[in-house]
């Protein structure tokens, strides 16, 4: 629905990511820019039970890494969770991010999927 100018929709995802809860009052300022990442990797978490048996690193590649990316410019941090739709859905966790902390996904990012899956009790 409608929200008011000074109020964001935030994604449930997004605000673990930024560790906050619904609700609370951020204060928002720009940023500095940053650097287009040469290579991220990221680990499939909680895999849908439907997913479990033809799981892949190619085909989480291709079916939901290279989708979601694509022509995206996505910001990521090492440690937050990406929620790709499809069927089903998939939570991706970021684990490395080169050459900085924080990184835009770009063109020319290389994208890594590694095949060990995260439990919950990883997260």
């Amino acid at each position: 629905g409608e929200v008011a100018d000074d109020v964001a929709s935030v994604t449930e995802i997004s605000l673990r990511n930024l560790g906050l809860s619904a609700g609370e009052t951020v204060h928002l300022r720009l940023g500095e820019e940053l650097p287009y990442a040469k290579k991220i990797s990221l680990t499939p978490v909680d895999v849908h039970p439907d997913l479990v048996a033809t799981l892949s690193e190619a085909k989480v590649f291709s079916d939901y890494a290279q989708p979601y990316f694509r022509d995206a410019y996505r910001p990521l941090t090492p440690g937050n969770l990406v929620r790709i739709e499809g069927t089903p859905p998939l939570e991706l966790r970021v684990t490395a991010c080169l050459p900085s902390r924080s990184v835009i996904v770009g063109p020319e990012t290389v994208i890594y999927i590694e095949g060990c899956t995260l439990t919950k009790a990883a997260r």
